[in-house]
């Protein structure tokens, strides 16, 4: 491989990663928070808004249209770290989306930053 192709991994310091999830459960546990470790497996490729198990499949029925963008079955267009995301809660959490549970978090709010100040 090549100078262009090596710039193009990089390793991460696996200790360091290790000491920071001791300190995020160290200090949760502090205030009674349950903090779960979940691998994300699938999470990016299965399309949270069509409800696609979150497992290995030979087709997937959403997908990226470009860098940062997930396009559902349906044709709906989320950004692609968000599906991510829910997936992975997902995977962690059954439940979490649940009708009981809905109430809870899950209704974001759009909002424009018109100007940004350093203070």
């Amino acid at each position: 491989m090549g100078r262009k192709t090596n710039q193009m991994f990089v390793q991460l310091p696996l200790a360091k990663l290790i000491e920071i999830i001791e300190m995020i459960q160290y200090k949760a546990q502090e205030v009674n928070i349950e903090v779960i470790l979940q691998e994300e497996s699938h999470t990016s490729k299965c399309s949270f808004l069509d409800n696609e198990p979150v497992e290995h499949r030979a087709k997937y029925v959403g997908r990226r249209v470009k860098r940062g963008l997930f396009k559902s079955a349906t044709g709906i267009i989320i950004n692609a770290d968000v599906n991510g995301a829910l997936n992975i809660i997902r995977k962690a959490t059954p439940k979490a989306f649940a009708d009981e549970v809905e109430g809870v978090g899950l209704h974001p709010k759009r909002c424009l930053i018109t100007s940004f100040e350093d203070t």
